[in-house]
């Protein structure tokens, strides 16, 4: 039952992101926490990301890739180190910064 849920959940917060541009990681991470850890809850909302990747390779003709390939070069090391802080920083503390 926690899976399905979970899966509507996501489903509603791509909903509200493919409608408007933003807000699914808000949506997810909030009601997301009556489900499941802090801690395990915010990696999964990066599966939410396929969303935007996916709208990106649809209108993949009109990307700026340059802008883009600047833009990826500041992600993606952001990314990997966002995720050794994530898993270094105790749980209470990002429950307390995330506001839940």
């Amino acid at each position: 039952m926690e899976t399905l849920t979970i899966l509507a959940l996501a489903f509603g917060a791509a909903l509200l992101s493919g409608t408007f541009g933003f807000g699914s990681g808000i949506i997810f991470v909030g009601v997301g926490s009556f489900f499941l850890p802090v801690k395990f809850l915010i990696p999964l909302v990066s599966v939410l990301l396929l969303n935007p990747i996916l709208r990106s390779f649809l209108y993949r003709k009109d990307i700026p890739w340059k802008l883009a390939g600047w833009s990826a070069t500041a992600t993606i090391p952001s990314i990997i180190i966002g995720y050794q802080f994530f898993d270094w920083v105790d749980e209470a503390l990002i429950t307390r910064v995330v506001g839940l």
